[in-house]
This record gives C-alpha cells, structure tokens and sequence, in this order.
C-alpha cells in the first residue's frame, strides 16, 4: 500500500471513532434513553387558555362497578369565568388519557359547540346546540350528556336549570330516567346518574 493510502484509511479510522462509530464488522444495538416516568408531565390532549385562567368544575361519566355516574374535574379557563368558556371548557376539554385510564368519559359528541353565548333568564341558563349534536344523541347516552350539561351549567353562580334549545327553537331535552321534556332541567332531574364519591358536591355551588 502506498504511503499516501495507508494515511488515508488512517484518517479515516480516527474519524470512525471520533463518531462514535464501530470500526469493526458487528453490527452493535443502539442505547436507549431512559425517561424517568415519575418526572412526566399529566399532559392533555386539548389547548389550555393563554394567559390568566381560573379553574372551573366541570362534570364528565364515570363507569365502575356501580354503574354510570357523574364524576367531577376541573378545567382552566379564560379569567374571568362566563357561562359561556365555562360549557366551552365541557364541549372542547374532553376527558384525557389519564382521566380515561380511570374509567371518565363524555356522552356529548365530539363535535359540539355552542351556536351562541348562553344567556341567564332568572336561574335558567339557556343553551342553544346545533341540531347535528341532538342528532349523534341516543338513549342512556343522550341522558348522560344532558345530565353532564346540567350539572356543569348549574356550577355558574345564580345557575339552577339548564333549558335546551335546538337552533334556536326549545327542545325536548331527555331527562335521567329517559323522558322527554320541554322544561328546564334540574340536578334532582338525573338523580340516576349521581355522583358516588361523597367529595364531589351534590348540589349547585
């Protein structure tokens, strides 16, 4: 081999290992990373409020052995609270994927939204949907969303119904035990589907 070659191959060894390369012909496993589990984050799957934000109680499902309840958590919203980034915090903040570990969950469809910015008449709060979200409700689900909707409506101060309305136009919202009624629902309404654990409030705030 010519003097010029041999440092050539030379050169070229020292920058195989100054890489970090293996100069040899067996292929060698890559290290991993080790991520310390218990210094993660409980990220979430939906946008947090820039800014200033409050907490605000909002009411999800739960499914245990007991059945299907209602289930207490908290999101951020925009300071200050209104009726309407509080149900905005329900319909777009769905339970994450630790929430859903524990067996919480929504019965309002994905897609829902607010048509308009719900408006207090006395101590109804009325709340106007899009006909497509009653559209996606059906049987002990659309119970469920309804009694999710009341309960995190009446957690609004001076809250103490939820009167439904379908673009615009009053609808005959299912109460707890699956009827259908026109007027303005209440907390006692979907008794069947209250809370169990005695740290979450059973009656408006």
């Amino acid at each position: 081999m010519s003097r010029l070659a041999a440092c050539v191959v030379g050169v070229l060894v020292l920058v195989a290992a100054g890489c970090g390369l293996s100069t040899d012909n067996e292929p060698e496993g890559i290290a991993n990373t080790t991520v310390d589990s218990t210094a993660q984050d409980r990220t979430s799957n939906f946008a947090v409020p820039y800014g200033d934000t409050e907490p605000v109680a909002v009411w999800f499902l739960a499914t245990d052995d007991e059945g299907i309840h209602l289930k207490q958590t908290q999101r951020r919203v925009a300071a200050p609270p209104t009726p309407e980034n509080h149900l905005d915090a329900l319909l777009q903040q769905p339970p994450d994927v630790f929430e859903r570990d524990d067996g919480i969950w929504t019965a309002i469809p994905a897609n829902a939204r607010l048509l308009e910015a719900p408006v207090q008449r006395g101590q109804v709060l009325v709340i106007n949907l899009p006909d497509q979200v009653y559209l996606e409700l059906h049987g002990r689900g659309a119970q469920g969303a309804f009694a999710q909707l009341t309960y995190t409506a009446t957690e609004i101060d001076g809250v103490k119904a939820v009167q439904f309305e379908r673009d615009g136009t009053v609808f005959s919202a299912l109460d707890g035990s699956g009827q259908a009624t026109t007027s303005a629902l209440d907390r006692d309404d979907f008794a069947d589907f209250a809370p169990l654990d005695p740290d979450d409030p059973v009656s408006p705030q």
